[in-house]
């Protein structure tokens, strides 16, 4: 879409909308309901600018990665970095299936949910602090922590929800979480394993971990009969049926 004045664009409804073209449409981006994908950046013109997108509450922006041409680390950062876009209830959708991507950076964001669209594997390894809830479509999401307390902050790979609304992790058919288990002697059992700085789920806190709706369990190769506090254990991954 090329247009030399100030016109923008609004996406308006329920599904989704998808950007491939290079567009230079110089007014602001809004998202007020549903998808918005954007495949490169170029097809998302001003994203780092302040005052030129706005995300609504549940509407949700996604990026395609994993890919040539497609976005990169330092874009998520820089489009995360645009104060103001994403309101209170909006989401991030990360779409993988041009390829598995590392993200590292720091979501940050206060209000902000995260989405996992796409097959392949998205691997979070940040200290994040979103307070939104995450859900995961298809493919697999790789994470270091479901839970981590620093100085009194907590955060997570998977954010720092306060509500257990927000902390419900939602599994789309096919959707996959891998968790790799540990014991540890100087404390409570602590499911991290942090040699290889993989999946893990922390089980530190005085809250319930809930399951609800039908999952699959997949269990992976024993080394070592477990507990063995040096031993890794079994690795194992929850699937949505």
């Amino acid at each position: 879409m090329a247009n030399s004045n100030t016109a923008g664009l609004t996406k308006i409804g329920a599904g989704t909308l998808t950007l491939s073209g290079s567009n230079n449409y110089s007014g602001p981006t809004s998202i007020n309901g549903g998808m918005l994908e954007a495949s490169t950046t170029a097809a998302l013109p001003y994203f780092a600018s302040a005052g030129s997108l706005s995300v609504a509450s549940s509407a949700t922006l996604a990026v395609a990665v994993g890919g040539a041409g497609r976005w990169q680390p330092g874009d998520i950062s820089n489009l995360l970095n645009n104060s103001g876009a994403f309101l209170s209830g909006a989401a991030l959708g990360i779409d993988t299936a041009g390829g598995s991507f590392t993200y590292a950076g720091a979501i940050v964001n206060s209000g902000l949910g995260l989405t996992k669209l796409g097959g392949n594997m998205l691997t979070l390894g940040g200290s994040n602090t979103y307070t939104g809830p995450t859900t995961i479509t298809a493919g697999t999401l790789s994470v270091a922590s479901l839970n981590r307390v620093s100085g009194g902050v907590a955060s997570s790979s998977l954010g720092a929800p306060t509500t257990a609304a927000n902390g419900t992790i939602t599994f789309g058919n096919g959707g996959t979480l891998p968790l790799h288990r540990q014991r540890r002697n100087d404390g409570p059992r602590d499911l991290r394993q942090p040699q290889q700085q993989t999946q893990a789920i922390e089980n530190n806190g005085s809250g319930a971990l809930t399951w609800s709706g039908s999952f699959g369990y997949i269990a992976g190769p024993r080394r070592e009969p477990y507990p063995r506090s040096k031993q890794p254990g079994r690795q194992t991954c929850i699937q949505a049926t």
